[in-house]
């Protein structure tokens, strides 16, 4: 027992204590909500900077965030609610961008399809393995599609049934697909 007892003495002696900080305090920043509009944004801005608020705003291509100090984040709160009575938000439009994964995964599909087509001797072994590589690029392309699409509307946090049962029967349909084909 006095073995343990200096084997954790000497384990605690060659730990240094690490100075912890002061936290959070009442003039750090601190998120408030998140505009899709940008007008709308700029005019609870607006409102905030006339109330005597500190503001900051962060701005992505989806989202354009407030942030206010811990001090004035209960009377921001109030004045959010008041805003959002009057102003509301829009939903965010698809950009183009969105489905450049898609196009590309498209291309990609498409390509492999013609030269699994083309090759000899996987035309011969199997000669509806073309169908199964464009069933496979089109099901992942929808599923890509999807998880933009989250992204976009949700902020990438809320995956719905739906969206777990599209998954699943492509998935489902892949494999099936694939092992029709051997």
């Amino acid at each position: 027992m006095k073995v343990v007892g200096e084997t954790l003495q000497r384990i605690s002696s060659a730990n240094h204590t690490t100075p912890t900080g002061s936290g959070v305090s009442d003039s750090h920043f601190t998120p408030l909500c998140k505009f899709h509009s940008r007008s709308i944004g700029a005019k609870f801005k607006a409102l905030l900077n006339e109330h005597g608020i500190d503001v900051q705003t962060v701005s992505t291509r989806i989202y354009l965030t407030i942030e206010v100090t811990l001090a004035d984040r209960e009377a921001s709160s109030a004045l959010l609610q008041q805003f959002q009575l009057e102003h509301t938000d829009v939903k965010p439009k698809s950009f183009s961008r969105d489905y450049d994964w898609v196009f590309l995964i498209a291309f990609v599909t498409i390509v492999s399809a013609v030269v699994v087509g083309v090759v000899p001797v996987i035309a011969r072994l199997m000669p509806l393995a073309p169908l199964a590589v464009l069933v496979t690029g089109v099901s992942m392309s929808i599923v890509v599609e999807r998880v933009h699409r989250q992204y976009r509307l949700h902020d990438g946090s809320v995956f719905t049934i739906g969206e777990l049962l599209i998954t699943t029967t492509l998935f489902a349909f892949n494999v099936a697909a694939w092992r029709w084909l051997w």
